[in-house]
């Protein structure tokens, strides 16, 4: 569903015209419940699939739109062997464990293959987070990052994401909820909360079904 429509069955269900709830707060209200539920949700929605190459002597790499990590890891094709093709994962650790593994990351005799990366914070004026790798790589090699994003706010009438297309009961019922905070007062909050909810966990148990047979959550024992 796209933007505008959202908007529209926003002001829809609460019965506003735009001097009630103008355009422009209703499209911070979806974007708003956009936001909180790929935050809280590990939803398919906002998982990234990307690579990028290393640099000879590169320290840090840009992850865009970035919201939290899941795997990060490369080839080593003069190691592959059939169980592991090769794959080298790389461990996520603290800021603080790196410094203490790698006090002078950037000393070209401290290079070699990585091995861990911190996430080390906000680059420019979006959401694009850096990550730095220990030790800082000897060579080129493609790195693969399979990470959560927080998806783009939607602006123009036809813009559309994952989650608005397929969870779109739950984004349209948390930004009833959502409205409450420009003094929308309905009754119905406490079921457009239920709903919100209800939804939220729908979208949860599809995706865990997609992750196995179909028939049951991943995270239910069998029998």
């Amino acid at each position: 569903m796209d933007f505008a429509t959202l908007k529209s069955k926003l002001a829809d269900y609460l019965g506003a015209d735009t001097n009630r709830l103008s355009d422009s707060v209703r499209g911070d209200l979806i974007n708003q419940a956009v936001r909180e539920l790929c935050r809280i949700g590990e939803f398919r929605f906002n998982l990234v699939n990307t690579n990028f190459p290393t640099v000879v002597g590169g320290q840090a790499y840009l992850l865009a739109s970035f919201s939290r990590p899941l795997q990060l890891w490369y080839i080593d094709a003069t190691s592959s062997s059939a169980e592991d093709g090769g794959r080298v994962p790389l461990d996520q650790i603290s800021r603080e464990e790196y410094v203490e593994r790698y006090p002078d990351a950037t000393d070209s005799a401290n290079y070699g293959p990585p091995r861990h990366y911190y996430v080390a914070g906000i680059t420019g004026s979006g959401n694009d987070h850096s990550v730095k790798l220990g030790p800082v790589p000897d060579s080129v090699i493609t790195i693969f990052a399979d990470y959560y994003s927080t998806p783009a706010d939607m602006v123009n009438p036809t813009d559309e994401n994952g989650i608005s297309r397929s969870g779109w009961e739950a984004v349209l019922y948390r930004a009833l909820v959502l409205a409450t905070t420009y003094l929308m007062e309905d009754a119905r909050v406490p079921l457009f909360e239920e709903l919100a909810t209800k939804h939220r966990r729908l979208l949860t148990v599809e995706q865990a079904r997609a992750a196995t047979d179909g028939f049951r959550p991943i995270s239910r024992e069998p029998g």
